[in-house]
C-alpha cells in the first residue's frame, strides 16, 4: 500500500499541478499518512503480541517448574510409602517370629524340665537307701528337722484307738459283752 501511494504521488507530481492532480496528490498524501498510521498500529500490535508471548512463555516455564517440583514431591512421597510398607511387613514378620518362638519355648519347657529331672536323678551321688533312711529317721524322730513336727496328742489318741480296735478284733466275745453291758 505504501508503494501504491508513493506511485500515485509521484505520478501526480510529474503530470503537473492541475486541480484534479492536486486533489489526487492530497488524497495520495492522506492515504500515505493513514497507511503509516495503520503500519504503526500493526507494529505496536505486533510488539504487544510479542510481549504477551514472552509473558506466556514465562508462565509456561513457571508452571512446568511447579509440575516438576510436584512430580519430585510425589516420587518422594511414593518412596516413603514404599519404605513404610516394607518396614511394616518386616516388623510383622519379626513379631510373628517372636510369637512362634514364645509358643515353642512354652511348649518345650515342661519337656526340658522333665528331662533335667531324669538326668539329675541319674547323676545324683546320693543313693536311694540313704534318702530312705533320712526320711525314716525324720518320721520317727521326736524333733524332726526336715518335716514339721507331728501333733503328739493326735498320735497318742490314734494309738489308743488302734489298740482298742486290735483288742476287739482279738476278743470278739469280750467286745460283745462290753457293748451289751453299756
Amino acid at each position: 500500500m505504501l508503494a501504491v501511494g508513493t506511485l500515485i504521488l509521484t505520478t501526480t507530481m510529474t503530470l503537473g499541478c492541475s486541480s484534479e492532480s492536486e486533489r489526487m496528490a492530497n488524497m495520495a498524501e492522506r492515504m500515505v499518512r493513514s497507511q503509516n498510521d495503520v503500519n504503526s498500529n500493526v507494529v505496536r500490535t505486533n510488539e504487544n503480541f510479542v510481549d504477551l508471548n514472552k509473558e506466556l512463555q514465562k508462565e509456561r516455564t513457571c508452571l512446568q517448574n511447579e509440575r516438576f517440583a510436584l512430580n519430585e514431591q510425589f516420587e518422594r512421597l511414593e518412596q516413603d510409602r514404599r519404605d513404610i510398607h516394607r518396614q511394616r511387613r518386616s516388623e510383622l514378620a519379626w513379631s510373628e517370629g517372636f510369637r512362634f518362638l514364645a509358643v515353642v519355648i512354652a511348649a518345650i519347657s515342661p519337656l526340658l524340665l522333665c528331662a533335667y529331672l531324669i538326668w539329675s536323678s541319674a547323676q545324683s551321688s546320693v543313693k536311694q537307701e540313704e534318702v530312705n533312711s533320712i526320711l525314716i529317721h525324720e518320721l520317727v524322730s521326736t524333733t524332726p528337722r526336715l518335716i514339721a513336727a507331728p501333733n503328739l496328742r493326735l498320735i497318742d489318741e490314734s494309738k489308743e484307738s488302734g489298740r482298742a480296735n486290735l483288742q476287739t478284733k482279738q476278743n470278739p466275745k469280750q467286745g460283745d459283752t462290753t457293748s451289751h453291758t453299756s
